[in-house]
């Protein structure tokens, strides 16, 4: 159910349905990877007329103001250092910030045709990394003001703190303990709230591993996610979901590994709601036992597999539980000194935090391929394609049709120069597309970006 001026979004507490996962198999898997199931909308390329022009050339002046003011006297960071003090200019335009089908849908819905905006984003952070024996303790904090020309009813203060202890014992022991919180706007693509909504994320967690052989070795893990939202209209979305995970790996003696992981997921909202004469939430508990695989194809090549069959049931709807097979398969390579390349494919469902559905199955392909055109000089490109099946959709009757399909296309390109040791320049050009077969969530948007870095 939807209250005026909100479309619920569908998330993820346990995988990210965009691009590769944040690690491979033998990596600590926090429950916080969300994936968006109801996608951007926004407007196409012809769309940056003489209005969009004239913000893009107010992004660059702001951005080599930012520049002039980074490139002081101040020395770079040195490789070793403890505490390395950052700061960070970003300043963007996109041709439909809120991501909408129409400038039509927007004044039928907001009473304000304008898709348009620029924004920046000024960041300030400091690092710290430090060894003790074999014992690592790494933490970034930081702090960030964002600013919209039109529609500054979003200006917000994110801030985000991270914070890893990686932690040995004798010879046979290791692991990590980790804590990660992170405020920001809830995106665009997940909520359309036409007021500020902060997003609020945590994620607690932490692993052992134990080498009990040389070629055998036992892990465990464990992580605790939340999410909250600022907007009290979406308090039914707030969330958190607990995870376990074992599993025991065979180690190659080329560096190699193949095992098996066993993960149990628990999610649970804050809020239960009434719709009729029913009570009901969207909480579920998810099942995984899956292959896990680290290649060492080459010294330049590296696969890695992580699949198996997945079961996912609810506390209320179970005729739209889930049972099936779930894989992601990531490979590296580097042909050459500066070309590499990294892809993804995969095929995995997602948890919804809309109340109209239990889960959506996605199917996707990722490349990201990047180049070091000199020792000062790098052009990264990526490409995602993803389609997204609504088949667990319909809980309630009228709302999201379980036969929705949607076709996501996300395509970046940007060029970083490093003019120093502690000065880098980044411009980036994007572009998003959805097609579904229910016209209101079809949307198209291009971006494009400058970002200046420095490292004290």
């Amino acid at each position: 159910m939807t209250a005026k001026g909100y479309y619920y979004c569908k998330n993820d507490a346990n995988k990210s349905s965009y691009g590769p996962r944040s690690g491979g198999p033998g990596s600590v898997r926090p429950a916080g990877n969300r994936a968006v199931s109801r996608f951007n909308r926004t407007g196409s390329v012809d769309n940056m007329n003489e209005h969009g022009g004239a913000k893009v050339a107010k992004v660059a002046h702001v951005a080599a103001a930012a520049l002039v003011f980074l490139c002081g006297t101040v020395s770079a960071a040195q490789p070793g250092d403890v505490f390395t003090p950052y700061l960070e200019y970003t300043a963007s335009y996109s041709d439909n910030l809120l991501k909408l089908q129409s400038e039509a849908t927007a004044l039928s819905r907001f009473g304000d045709e304008q898709l348009s905006d620029t924004q920046t984003r000024g960041l300030g952070g400091l690092r710290f990394d430090q060894t003790w024996g074999r014992q690592r303790v790494t933490a970034d904090l930081s702090a960030n003001r964002n600013h919209f020309d039109h529609f500054s009813q979003f200006d917000y203060t994110g801030k985000t703190g991270k914070a890893n202890w990686k932690w040995a014992l004798g010879n046979h022991l290791e692991g990590n303990l980790s804590s990660v919180y992170e405020q920001t706007l809830a995106p665009f693509d997940s909520y359309v709230v036409f007021a500020q909504n902060l997003q609020t994320q945590r994620t607690n967690g932490g692993d052992l591993a134990w080498t009990f052989h040389p070629s055998w070795r036992l892990r465990s893990a464990f992580s605790h996610y939340d999410v909250s939202y600022s907007a009290t209209a979406l308090a039914a979305s707030n969330q958190r979901a607990d995870s376990a995970e074992m599993g025991i790996s065979y180690l190659a003696r080329s560096g190699s590994n193949i095992g098996l992981v066993y993960r149990n997921v628990r999610g649970s909202y804050d809020t239960m709601l009434t719709i009729g004469d029913t009570l009901f939430n969207n909480n579920y508990v998810q099942k995984e036992l899956k292959l896990s695989v680290d290649w060492y194809v080459t010294g330049k090549t590296t696969l890695q597999f992580l699949g198996g069959p997945v079961q996912r049931r609810r506390a209320y709807f179970t005729a739209r539980d889930y049972t099936g097979l779930n894989a992601r398969l990531s490979g590296f390579t580097q042909p050459t000194g500066k070309l590499s390349v990294y892809a993804t494919v995969w095929r995995e469902i997602g948890a919804l935090d809309d109340l109209t559905a239990n889960y959506a199955l996605t199917d996707g392909i990722s490349v990201a391929p990047s180049l070091a055109i000199s020792s000062k000089l790098k052009l990264d490109g990526m490409t995602t394609y993803q389609r997204r099946n609504y088949s667990g959709a319909q809980v309630i009757e009228g709302l999201t049709p379980s036969d929705r399909r949607d076709a996501y296309q996300r395509t970046s390109l940007g060029l970083t120069y490093k003019a120093g040791p502690a000065l880098s320049i980044t411009t980036a050009l994007n572009r998003e597309t959805v097609e579904s077969n229910l016209a209101p969530f079809n949307f198209r948007a291009n971006g494009v970006s400058l970002k200046v870095r420095y490292e004290y």
